[in-house]
């Protein structure tokens, strides 16, 4: 199984991520996309700000992806860092595999690995001046 693991203030098009995923064997490709929305906790979000240990949270994904080498063919993770304003990508998860099943399961378990185990602390700015870590 080939994958690609970005941790970056830029997040990669779409387009990009389904090219990466894309082969012949593929029969489907899955997607997810967070983006930061405009408000949580009942209060109107200005922005977040990501911090990533970035070694430490590449090493981990790389062991856990290990899950899932003979039922996809590809995966690519991007996670950012730094600030993002209300509409930037959180989160891009994708795989691709020879049926939906597969490729499904596989970004659902990765999503709750990153959301649950992976080295990202997540700071929420409301546009009250208050914030909170999530």
């Amino acid at each position: 199984m080939e994958y690609r693991i970005v941790i970056d203030r830029k997040a990669p098009s779409i387009d990009d991520v389904k090219n990466f995923l894309l082969t012949e064997k593929s029969g489907a490709i899955f997607i997810f996309n967070g983006i930061v929305r405009n408000s949580n906790r009942k209060k109107e979000v200005a922005y977040l700000e990501y911090e990533v240990d970035e070694e430490t949270g590449k090493s981990v994904l790389k062991e856990y992806l290990k899950n899932f080498e003979s039922r996809i063919q590809k995966a690519f993770i991007f996670q950012p860092t730094g600030k993002l304003s209300v509409g930037d990508d959180t989160l891009i998860i994708g795989a691709s595999s020879y049926s939906r099943e597969e490729s499904f399961d596989a970004v659902r378990n990765i999503l709750e690995f990153m959301k649950h185990k992976f080295p990202v602390w997540k700071k929420e700015y409301y546009k009250d001046g208050e914030n909170h870590w999530l």
